[in-house]
This record gives C-alpha cells, sequence and structure tokens, in this order.
C-alpha cells in the first residue's frame, strides 16, 4: 500500500490517502469523501494557486506555500501583498513577524484568519477584512503598532482575546453589531483609541479588554452586557465619560487607576458599595492594603 495525494471535494485540502481505500476522512475539515473522487480531483484541477502582483505581471505563487485553500506561509520579500484568489483560510502565523508588509489585499471568499497570522507586522497601517470573513482567530494582529485603521467584516460575532493588543496607533474602530463578545486583552494598550462604541447585544467583556489604553475618554457600554471582566478599564487613566450597563456581573478592578469623570452617579455609587461589601477600595476596587491604604490606586480609605 502506498500514500498518494488527494484533493477533499468539500474544503480542497490537499491529503495524503491510501488508493485502495474507497472512503477517508479530510484531515482539515473532518468531513468524509470517496477517495477515487478525490484523487481524480487532485489530479484534475492540481494544487497550484498564483496570484499577481499590484505592481508586476509577475506570478508570485511562489511566495505563498498554500495547500487546498489554506494559505500556510508567506515566503516573498513584497512590500504589497496581493493574496492569491482560491485562499479561504489564513493559517497560523502566515504573515508573522514581516514588518516589510505595507500593505495586505485579502481575497474574495476568506472566510478565516488564524491564531498570529500578523503579528507583529509592524509596517501594516491600514486592513480592509472582506465581509466573508466569520473569524479572526487569537492574536491575530497583536503588535501591529502602525495600524491606524481595521474595517472589520459586517458577520464578525467574535473579537477573540489579544486580536489587536499593542496596536497603539489605532484611534477608532467601529465593531460590528453582530459582535456577542470581546476577549480577554482584545485591545489591550490600543494606546491611541479615543473612544469605544460596544454596540447592543453584546454581552461579555473580556479580563483586560482595553487595560491601558491611555488615551481613552469615552465608552459606551450598552445594557446586553452582563459580564465586565477583572481589569477591563484599568489604566485607563484619560477616562472621561462612562456609559454603564443596568445590569452586569461584579469583577474587581474593573476601572483601577482611572478618574471617574462622569460616569453616572447612581451606576458609580451601586459599584461603590459592591467594592466596600467585599472589602475592597471604594475608589477603585483595588485590593486594601496595611493602614488601610489601597494597592492599586494608593488611596487611604
Amino acid at each position: 500500500m502506498s500514500l498518494v495525494e488527494a484533493k477533499c471535494p468539500k474544503c480542497g485540502a490537499i491529503i495524503k490517502v491510501e488508493s485502495s481505500d474507497e472512503a477517508g476522512v479530510c484531515d482539515i475539515c473532518k468531513a468524509p469523501f470517496v477517495v477515487e473522487r478525490a484523487i481524480k480531483l487532485f489530479n484534475i484541477v492540481g494544487n497550484t494557486l498564483s496570484a499577481t502582483s499590484k505592481d508586476s505581471s509577475k506570478s508570485v505563487s511562489s511566495d505563498f506555500a498554500v495547500r487546498g485553500t489554506i494559505l500556510e506561509k508567506y515566503g516573498g520579500r513584497s512590500e504589497n501583498v496581493v493574496i492569491p484568489d482560491g485562499v479561504m483560510h489564513i493559517g497560523n502565523r502566515a504573515f508573522s513577524l514581516c514588518p516589510f508588509i505595507k500593505s495586505v489585499t485579502f481575497p474574495k471568499g476568506l472566510k478565516y484568519i488564524g491564531n498570529y497570522a500578523f503579528e507583529c507586522c509592524t509596517g501594516i497601517t491600514e486592513l480592509i477584512i472582506p465581509a466573508s470573513v466569520t473569524a479572526i482567530a487569537d492574536s491575530a494582529f497583536k503588535g501591529c503598532t502602525n495600524l491606524k485603521k481595521a474595517v472589520l467584516p459586517p458577520n464578525l460575532k467574535t473579537i477573540e482575546p489579544h486580536v489587536f493588543e499593542f496596536c497603539s496607533s489605532i484611534t477608532k474602530i467601529d465593531l460590528p453589531i453582530t459582535i456577542k463578545r470581546i476577549g480577554n486583552y482584545a485591545f489591550e494598550r490600543c494606546t491611541g483609541l479615543r473612544s469605544i462604541h460596544i454596540p447592543e447585544g453584546v454581552t461579555s467583556i473580556g479580563n483586560s479588554a482595553f487595560e491601558n489604553c491611555t488615551d481613552l475618554t469615552t465608552v459606551y457600554i450598552p445594557d446586553s452586557v452582563t459580564f465586565l471582566g477583572m481589569s477591563a478599564f484599568e489604566g485607563c487613566t484619560s477616562l472621561a465619560n462612562v456609559r454603564l450597563p443596568k445590569n452586569f456581573e461584579f469583577s474587581v478592578y474593573i476601572f483601577a487607576k482611572n478618574p471617574w469623570g462622569s460616569m453616572q452617579r447612581d451606576r458609580k455609587r451601586e459599584l461603590q458599595f459592591k467594592w466596600i461589601e467585599q472589602g475592597l477600595c471604594q475608589y477603585c476596587g483595588g485590593e486594601i492594603g496595611l493602614l488601610e491604604k489601597c494597592k492599586v490606586c494608593g488611596k487611604k480609605q
């Protein structure tokens, strides 16, 4: 028996199969398939994707390691990357640590951007992610320090953890109305972010989601939010206007190290009472230390 290459009829991934088997299961999408048909698909369609640079008619397909519909790694040196048509998944770390990249053109039909896919691509200043994308994984754009504008797809449901962490040049980002959850550290240290409007329908804002967003002055949190994670807005030292939801699950340090600004008085008072009941600092929710002095904000109780 010998392994031969075949193409999954469902996702297009190139896989290895036993030619004598009648059926198999795709390693990538886990879909069952008829081996004979998958082998024929591979032989007829082939497994090479090509793309054309914006600047030249020269083929750049050799710059992309593509398996089926998955772009596994970028090996080129172009400043302006055009991802080949037919790519539906950008793999984990596919463009990670490529600071020379200045722009990325995504293909139509792209569905998924993997973990750390564009981590520390410090040359990128703008991202327009196609509407076809339904998932952007953990840390996908972490450390893109010169990213100023990111247009998110309209059907995105979750902002995964660390996605825009350390993206210090972003001043504003519009969240799609389909968003239900914002993950831990999603926008941590986005020090240029000035305001954020959380859309109605979001139910959870994770731990440290906006921690140390030092230019953040205005935050709108809708009533749909029932959970605000620990340190969600800790260190947002410019915070001046906060709209809190009517009901949410309490967590410590939510607004630690912050001036209260024009936060609604009744919500502020309610939050303070919860902190006092749990033996925490009435000013920021921090832990009380020796001589009843807060370990976080330093204020005496």
